[in-house]
């Protein structure tokens, strides 16, 4: 007996198809009661099940309550956890472990026993499959990526709005765990308790999670209520918390309070109307311009306000200081020892927004360093707010792997357009000369060679050969 069909979930999302096998009244156990068929789907594929031979039920049969087990037990995981261990960044979470083994390569076996017990860990919390006991079944990562979510198979990954796919599990678990209720063994009650509680972890350990932080770390920087500004009794994404998160633990406990201590002294800015505005349409023209590769995006991005600027008398070559001032962003400065930190950036309820620059970063120490890094974070600011990373960023901290590379590419861009480039490379006396001169604009010799050899215009075989000798990969060139 198949009963009626249960479907929950967004049909470009996550969304599921259920149905159980034996009636509610026939089932006096947690394994017959749950048992049922169940597909699941990422938009309008496949992941689990599929249409059976039994009359088109969904098509992976299976004893849901270990589902409802493992819910309840990595939900503050999947709720609050953001990023990769060992400061890892795949392009998306199905792709961990080989980025993991592409790391292990050149390193010593002792170390990488150590480093697979973190893989095992973000697996054993984030791909759904970790909950059948018995069977194995094709893996569906969940990864928080600030407002919304991965949901990632080998086949298939999509973002999609955070709470949405929060909502969908949600309903799954509520579902299964009916099913349940009335039981009166002790599994069944073990496993409703756990999904009833399963928000009900201590502010400490929820800080934990959501910071990759050890507890002693947490516990030497202070109260969590002063350090990173959690509302009395409850717990949340804060600046601070996103700001410690991104750090990835690169740094001593004196320059994270110095961090700290900088963004709450940042007020929230009374107005960012221009701020705002251009955001939107940003988010808007993205969104219809049809790109997908991250650094088509950040190209088209510092295209389009390169001729916004215009309408405003702001010409070439930028000086992004003056664009942040215009939108409202104040910029400060801090000076931390650990050199690969170039800026720290806050635009959440209670802090700016603001762009923070290290001084003694390895980039940001040197004026034109710092050009580079503040068109960065106006990438971001106009594009990630929203999404991504809705509180905070880390210049070479822990942000997204695609976001990063579209704000490299929009910094290029907006401080030195390739076809500006090219024109002044390839038509130069001395190359090399014009690559020295362009270097004034903030940017590496290395990033230079890319923005002229991304212009599409065929390179002379002498300037294509002086140009590769700059770049780190001179095989992808």
């Amino acid at each position: 007996m198949v009963e009626e069909l249960i479907t929950f979930g967004n049909r470009s999302g996550l969304n599921v198809y259920l149905c159980w096998t034996e009636s509610r009244e026939k089932s006096p156990n947690p394994a017959t009661a749950t048992r049922g068929f169940i597909r699941l789907g990422l938009g309008d594929r496949t992941a689990w099940g599929g249409e059976s031979d039994r009359g088109g039920e969904p098509g992976l049969e299976w004893t849901w309550i270990d589902l409802l087990e493992f819910l309840g037990e990595v939900w503050p995981f999947l709720e609050w956890e953001e990023g990769y261990p060992l400061g890892l960044k795949p392009m998306t979470p199905s792709l961990i472990r080989i980025a993991a083994e592409d790391r292990w390569q050149d390193l010593p076996e002792a170390r990488v026993e150590i480093e697979e017990e973190e893989i095992y860990g973000f697996e054993e919390t984030h791909d759904l499959a970790r909950s059948f006991k018995g069977a194995r079944v094709p893996s569906v990562f969940l990864l928080r990526e600030g407002r919304r979510m991965w949901i990632s198979t080998r086949e298939q990954s999509i973002l999609r709005p955070f709470d949405e796919t929060m909502e969908t599990l949600s309903n799954l678990g509520n579902v299964i765990a009916n099913r349940l209720e009335g039981l009166s063994d002790g599994r069944s009650t073990a496993a409703i308790n756990m999904w009833k509680t399963r928000r009900d972890h201590s502010r400490q350990r929820l800080a934990e999670i959501a910071t990759r932080l050890p507890a002693e770390v947490l516990r030497a920087l202070g109260s969590l209520d002063g350090v990173f500004e959690l509302p009395p009794g409850g717990f949340e994404c804060t600046e601070l918390l996103a700001a410690a998160r991104m750090t990835e633990g690169q740094l001593s406990n004196t320059s994270l309070k110095a961090i700290f201590d900088s963004i709450r002294h940042i007020p929230r800015a009374s107005q960012t109307a221009e701020l705002d505005k251009l955001s939107q349409e940003a988010e808007r023209l993205i969104n219809e311009s049809g790109k997908v590769k991250p650094y088509d995006q950040g190209y088209f991005l510092a295209d389009w306000l390169g001729r916004v600027l215009k309408l405003m008398h702001l010409d070439y070559p930028y000086e992004p200081s003056e664009i942040l001032k215009h939108m409202g962003v104040s910029i400060h400065s801090i000076e931390i020892p650990e050199q690969n930190i170039d800026a720290i950036a806050c635009w959440g309820p209670r802090h700016g927004p603001a762009v923070i620059v290290n001084a003694q970063g390895v980039h940001s120490q040197e004026e034109k360093g710092q050009r580079s890094t503040l068109a960065h974070e106006i990438c971001h600011l106009l594009i990630d707010r929203t999404g991504a990373l809705p509180l905070a960023e880390i210049l070479n901290g822990s942000a997204p792997h695609n976001v990063e590379a579209r704000a490299k590419a929009f910094a290029a861009e907006l401080l030195l357009p390739r076809n500006l480039a090219y024109d002044r490379v390839v038509n130069a006396s001395d190359p090399e000369d014009a690559v020295n001169e362009l270097r004034s604009a903030g940017l590496s010799k290395e990033i230079i060679a890319w923005q002229v050899r991304n212009a599409d215009f065929p390179l002379p075989p002498g300037v294509y050969d002086l140009l590769k000798s700059f770049v780190g990969d001179p095989a992808k060139f």
